[in-house]
């Protein structure tokens, strides 16, 4: 008879036991579908940084554009294997042009041939910090190398110019490739270069960097 009873008790725990872990598994189930409202992605300071200096620089280029000119933003183009993102290029019958923004804080110091420059901040408290940043200009002429290339593949061989829009930062490096004013993007895309493209080639241009 207690012999009976033992396993009456023990199959009703051992039911109880399995009612408990499917409840918890159909919990856990049902959470890992369930939309995840309260997630936040937080996105690097550096990142919002560019990001702001990209829109700052395209809302400054905007009012310069006259009917000859088309601006495209973010443009992904790979060549050779090679991948780059062009934050803004400008075609007109003038010539193809890149402008490529950096939105640093402090003062950099450096020349047109070195790999790094180097940016120096001071804070409100006085701290004087040091960073090494690729040098724009060597970036932007990888850039107009790769986007001249991309262009022959399609067989539309043009001359590219690029530029480095520097936003915030002391620059002292002299160089013909930085902006650092409205006035130096009107005259570089409206008066310094005339590689007179036809319409037929901006429009060619156009489509290729719209794939």
């Amino acid at each position: 008879m207690i012999s009976a009873i033992i396993i009456i008790i023990g199959i009703i725990v051992l039911t109880a036991l399995i009612l408990l872990l499917t409840v918890l598994l159909i919990r856990k189930t049902d959470d890992s579908l369930r939309p995840r409202k309260h997630q936040i992605e937080l996105t690097p300071p550096w990142e919002l940084a560019g990001r702001a200096g990209e829109r700052a620089v395209r809302e400054m280029i905007r009012p310069l554009l006259t009917e000859n000119d088309i601006l495209l933003n973010n443009v992904t183009i790979e060549t050779d294997g090679r991948q780059t993102e062009l934050d803004n290029v400008i075609i007109n019958n003038r010539g193809v042009f890149i402008i490529e923004t950096k939105n640093y804080t402090g003062s950099l110091s450096g020349t047109e041939n070195d790999y790094y420059w180097r940016k120096t901040k001071t804070s409100l408290g006085g701290d004087v910090h040091e960073k090494l940043v690729v040098n724009p200009v060597r970036q932007v002429k990888r850039q107009v190398y790769l986007l001249a290339q991309y262009l022959k593949t399609y067989n539309c061989d043009v001359w590219v110019c690029g530029y480095v829009f520097i936003l915030n930062a002391a620059c002292p490096v002299e160089s013909d490739i930085i902006l650092i004013s409205k006035q130096d993007i009107d005259r570089v895309i409206h008066h310094a270069h005339n590689n007179r493209l036809t319409k037929k080639q901006k429009d060619l241009i156009v489509k290729i960097l719209s794939l």
